[in-house]
């Protein structure tokens, strides 16, 4: 073999050299050759004596001469002609080979192919990601997908559950590359999620579409390589859109985009975890933007949505931190689930009179907002729609609002709040742990408020109840256990049961209004009190921000606290499984949720739901009425939600 390569390298030298009678050639060879083949220039080059076979130049990959990539001596050597042709005649003398020779010749013949045509053994691992299409990942992090079918074959989609996808690839840091290859048509959704080593992808020709969040979350992500043969595809300044750009897919993490104005959607995770980015303009020409589009754009401080745009995803700016203002456009119907939350930095947000939904969460957490101007065309507020939004001191519900979902406004720092006429139920939690909240404004067309709707605010010292409020939620926890509310009421209306029940303060209201001047006051103060026997009263005002005072008027030291006044029966629970609710009639609850009631005549009609003992309550699952009984009382089980199964008498007749 060295024999070999020392007659082809002296060929090569004489066709260089009858160009001319000077020449340079390099020799490369195996380590030892330099003794063993060429002694002359060996010692010519230690010596310096013969100046025809002189060595003037040595190159190599480091100090020794020796090339460690390629496992080989490299040298320049500059001899004449008549030298070089020594050099040749003595060349193709060529002898036999050793068995060592050949031995060491069919090793590096098999390590070379092995470097062109890497071994199965070389895989790191291989497996299956659709009907037809497999996958390989080599030791240097590069995955293959690819497919043996004769036509071309789409990956499996993948799905999420917020925090781990099932893709076999999901968030493997092994992976550095992705070549695409022939006859696979589509890449999954959620395929590539959250691998962060991913520095390039390279499609086929055959690939035509590509999956919902199939890139998500791969920050390093820098080159996509598209061949011309791709008809689908194009990938402009760091962005990858439709070949007929009209959607933008998917973006690197880079400080500013210029978005084509024929783009017409920003797809779903389009720039989501682009820290850089700073700004971006939005052309007129888009009309959807998808969601988690701009999700954790941490440097983006404003942006405007266009009027084009018609359909805003849910998170679609969601824990941009440093958003400071936000445009949004006036095509909007509704703002989706999360599409602002945690945005901390956001001050002040104008709602366009388009809009009649906010979606749960849409504004939670932006903790330094300050102000909202509604939507006057608003219609529901859905759950934690502005929770835990602790600098916004006033909110005004638009007259439109027919529908406030639990938590809406939990965690807030609201002063004061008017609900509006459209509102029949106060939700669980609609107003708890609003620590500011002294003032709030019930209409008379609530009938319900439901468990912890006030929860915990403490600054809420009093609060007229209106006569069309029949319902409370479960074990008078509307409040803290240890309010310092002063509920006021009607005498005999369901606040008062509810206060005398459950231990809270209670005052009688003699008169109740809106006033809107000092006369008009004194005139409802002075006719409140005729015919009330001379009895010595109190006129508390409660003025609102948008003109609204109320004005009631309470007996003096009518208040109530500590059940003074018990109700008739205590209501079931835990600690009291047993009671009356009739004259003749007797109660009692077992552990299984099983209520036996037993006895003659009719049960107690009540006029207030929250009379009956039986009231809202979760323990009860079945109801057995036995023979003697003739009647069900009105409200006896109202708002037993749990209550699966009821056995009637035939001789109940109401």
């Amino acid at each position: 073999m060295r024999r070999r390569q020392q007659a082809l390298i002296s060929l090569i030298l004489a066709g260089i050299l009858c160009a001319g009678n000077i020449s340079s050639a390099v020799y490369a060879g195996e380590t030892g050759i330099i003794e063993d083949e060429l002694p002359a220039i060996a010692e010519a080059a230690s010596t310096g004596t013969d100046s025809s076979k002189e060595v003037t130049n040595v190159e190599s990959l480091d100090e020794s001469g020796y090339d460690v990539w390629n496992d080989e001596a490299v040298f320049s050597v500059e001899m004449t002609e008549e030298t070089a042709d020594s050099y040749v005649m003595e060349d193709l003398m060529v002898d036999e080979e050793s068995e060592e020779e050949k031995e060491y010749d069919n090793f590096m013949e098999e390590e070379l192919s092995a470097a062109e045509d890497p071994s199965e053994e070389e895989i790191a691992a291989e497996g299956v990601c659709g009907t037809n299409v497999k996958w390989k990942l080599d030791g240097n992090g590069t995955l293959t997908i690819y497919s043996e079918s004769d036509t071309p074959q789409p990956m499996s989609d993948y799905s999420s559950n917020g925090y781990h996808s099932d893709s076999p690839f999901y968030s493997d840091e092994r992976i550095k590359s992705v070549i695409i290859g022939d006859n696979v048509s589509r890449i999954g959704d959620y395929a590539f999620a959250k691998c962060c080593n991913i520095c390039s992808v390279e499609l086929s020709g055959s690939v035509s579409e590509i999956g919902e969040i199939a890139f998500g979350e791969c920050n390093s992500l820098s080159n996509i390589i598209i061949p011309e043969e791709n008809n689908h595809f194009t990938f402009i300044d760091g962005v990858l859109y439709n070949k007929e750009l009209t959607r933008l897919i998917f973006s690197m993490n880079q400080e500013t985009v210029d978005i084509p104005d024929t783009i017409t959607q920003i797809d779903p995770y389009a720039f989501k975890d682009c820290w850089r980015l700073t700004s971006i303009d939005i052309p007129n020409s888009v009309t959807k933007i998808g969601s988690y589009a701009f999700s954790r754009c941490d440097a983006l401080t404003s942006i405007t949505v266009p009027n084009s745009v018609t359909e805003l995803g849910a998170n679609a700016f969601s824990r941009c931190s440093a958003l400071t203002s936000i445009t949004i456009s006036n095509s909007v119907t509704e703002i989706e689930p999360f599409t602002f939350w945690d945005c901390e930095s956001l001050t002040r947000v104008v709602i366009p009179d388009s809009v009649i939904r906010i979606g749960k969460y849409a504004f939670g957490r932006c903790t330094g907002i300050k102000e909202i101007i509604p939507s006057e065309n608003l219609k529901s507020i859905e759950e934690a729609a502005f929770g835990r939004c602790d600098g916004l001191k006033q909110f005004r519900i638009p007259e439109s609002v027919q529908e406030i979902d639990r938590f809406a406004f939990t965690q807030c720092g609201l002063e004061e709040i008017i609900i509006p006429d459209g509102i029949s139920v106060i939700e669980g939690n609609t107003f708890s742990y609003c620590y500011s909240l002294k003032k709030v404004f019930i209409p008379d067309t609530v009938v319900e408020i439901e468990s912890r709707a006030f929860y915990d605010c403490k600054k809420l010292e009093k609060l007229f109840i209106p006569q069309s409020v029949q319902y409370f939620g479960d074990h008078g926890e509307v409040f803290a256990e240890y309010t310092n509310t002063t509920l006021y009421g009607y005498k005999g209306s369901c606040v008062e049961e509810y206060a005398k029940r459950y231990n809270l303060s209670f005052a009688s209201v003699l008169y109740y209004g809106i006033v809107s001047s000092d006369e008009d006051i004194n005139a409802r103060v002075s006719a409140a009190t005729i015919d009330e026997d001379d009895s010595a009263s109190s006129a508390i005002l409660i003025p609102y921000g948008n003109g609204i005072t109320e004005l009631i008027v309470a007996e003096a030291d009518s208040s109530i606290t500590s059940g003074e006044e018990p109700v008739e029966q205590d209501p079931i629970g835990e600690d009291n499984r047993t009671g009356r609710c009739g004259a003749e009639i007797t109660w009692i609850l077992d552990e299984q949720g099983v209520l036996n009631i037993k006895g003659t005549g009719d049960m107690y009609d009540y006029n207030l739901a929250c009379s009956s003992p039986f009231y809202s309550s979760p323990l009860i699952r079945s109801v057995i009425i036995e023979e003697g009984v003739t009647s069900i009382g009105a409200f006896m089980f109202y708002s037993c939600e749990n209550l699966e199964s009821i056995s009637i008498p035939d001789q109940v007749t109401k």
